[in-house]
């Protein structure tokens, strides 16, 4: 979807200003129910989930994005956390807390394609939220695939183990890494530990190691790193930049596009 240089600066500007006053950027979320009406489910379904922040501008930058580049599929904001912030280490660490969510997640997902049954589903996370993208896929029955999972920046270590995820894609996983991404997935996860407990940076700034499906008719993991190109769409390159409504619509929104049904 072709936009003006204007409108993709306001974008990327708007996109920005919301990441920066959060966390009393409440007032920035506006509704976005009309990215989940019957008829946009009717052709596919994104559920996307926040980092361990919860609810912010940030993943509402992140719909806003895959609306901006015409995906018209609905896409569904799942809040995975307690959503209050400031318990963001209870959100990265507690792993029963995880578990019950993924089984919620889960359990969302299977409620979606029991209503509208071959229509397309991808799950979309950012830092905790991809974290807890793969642990619900490894929670879905053997009869319910996902179309593919994509992962901004996860918050996992790159020893994670991907394989039963990957078998519950069509697609795969694709994960948006960036090295410079060292100060909340470098130092933050050394000092805090990642989702799965491991006191090392994450996946998300060294992408994942060692994933055993070599088959090349099976899903695969899809590893994109981060280039200075992606200065121009608003990712400089840290934590924040992978939600950035224009990097979305260019990078992230082709990936799922393609598979919505008219």
């Amino acid at each position: 979807m072709e936009i003006s240089i204007l409108q993709g600066v306001c974008r990327g500007l708007s996109s920005f200003v919301g990441m920066l006053l959060f966390p009393i950027g409440w007032w920035w979320c506006r509704s976005i129910d009309s990215f989940a009406t019957p008829d946009r489910l009717d052709r596919g379904c994104v559920f996307v989930l926040s980092g361990i922040q919860g609810k912010s501008p940030i993943e509402f930058g992140v719909a806003r994005g895959l609306n901006d580049a015409g995906v018209r599929s609905g896409i569904v904001i799942f809040e995975w956390t307690t959503g209050l912030w400031p318990l963001f280490l209870f959100h990265l660490r507690a792993k029963f807390w995880h578990r019950r969510m993924a089984k919620k997640l889960a359990n969302a997902i299977v409620e979606y394609q029991s209503k509208y049954p071959g229509r397309p589903v991808f799950l979309l996370g950012h830092s905790g939220g991809a974290g807890l993208s793969l642990m619900a896929a490894n929670e879905l029955p053997d009869g319910n695939k996902l179309s593919g999972i994509i992962l901004l920046g996860p918050a996992v270590s790159p020893i994670f183990p991907l394989d039963s995820a990957l078998t519950k894609t069509e697609q795969g996983i694709w994960n948006f890494h960036s090295i410079l991404d060292c100060l909340f997935l470098g130092i933050g996860t050394i000092l805090a530990g990642t989702m799965d407990g491991k006191y090392r940076p994450s996946a998300g700034m060294v992408c994942f190691k060692g994933t055993s499906i070599k088959d090349k008719s099976e899903p695969q993991l899809h590893q994109l790193g981060y280039s200075f190109k992606m200065i121009s769409q608003w990712h400089f390159g840290g934590h924040f930049g992978y939600s950035n409504r224009v990097f979305i619509a260019n990078e992230v929104a082709p990936l799922i596009e393609m598979h919505h049904i008219e």
